[in-house]
C-alpha cells in the first residue's frame, strides 16, 4: 500500500481545513493511506494529524504538498532528509503551493517534483470538473505539461 500526507487545517473557513479534496477522494477505494500533517494540529476531521513527515508511523512512499509556496521548502528538505522521492505541489488557480527554489532544491535531491495540478486531475475516474480543471490549467500552465 501506498501512503501519502498532504496538509491540513482544524480550523474551520481556512484553506485545508479538510486534510484536502485529493485525499478525500484517493481514500475511497484507489488502496492509499492518507496522513495529515500539521504543526499546529493533532486532529483533522477526526483523524490523527502529525507535526512532521518523520512522526508518521511506518512512513510514506510521497508526499502533496497543500499550503503556502513558503512553507514548500522546508517540507521537501524534510523528504529529501527522509528519503521520499516523490513530491506534489498542488496547484490550481494561483500559486498554490509551488515554489521553484523548493523543486529544484528536490530534484537536485534526486526527488521527482510535480510542481501544479492536483491528483484527482489525473486519474481516469476523475470527476467532470477536475478533467475541466486540468483542461483549462494546461493550456494556462498550471498544470505541467511534463514531470
Amino acid at each position: 500500500m501506498s501512503s501519502w500526507p498532504v496538509s491540513g487545517s482544524p480550523s474551520p473557513g481556512c484553506r485545508g481545513t479538510r486534510k484536502d479534496t485529493a485525499a478525500t477522494w484517493y481514500t475511497s477505494g484507489c488502496g492509499y493511506a492518507v496522513f495529515a500533517v500539521n504543526p499546529n494540529a493533532d486532529q483533522v476531521e477526526g483523524d490523527p494529524c502529525y507535526r512532521d513527515l518523520k512522526s508518521i508511523p511506518g512512513g510514506v512512499d510521497w508526499v502533496v504538498i497543500g499550503t503556502k509556496p513558503q512553507a514548500a521548502e522546508a517540507i521537501v528538505r524534510e523528504c529529501a532528509d527522509l528519503g521520499i522521492k516523490r513530491v506534489w505541489m498542488h496547484r490550481g488557480p494561483g500559486a498554490g503551493s509551488v515554489s521553484h527554489s523548493a523543486a529544484e532544491y528536490g530534484r537536485q535531491c534526486g526527488i521527482t517534483v510535480i510542481e501544479g495540478g492536483c491528483p484527482c486531475m489525473f486519474d481516469p475516474t476523475s470527476d467532470p470538473g477536475h478533467k475541466a480543471m486540468r483542461f483549462v490549467f494546461t493550456l494556462t500552465g498550471n498544470v505541467p505539461r511534463r514531470v
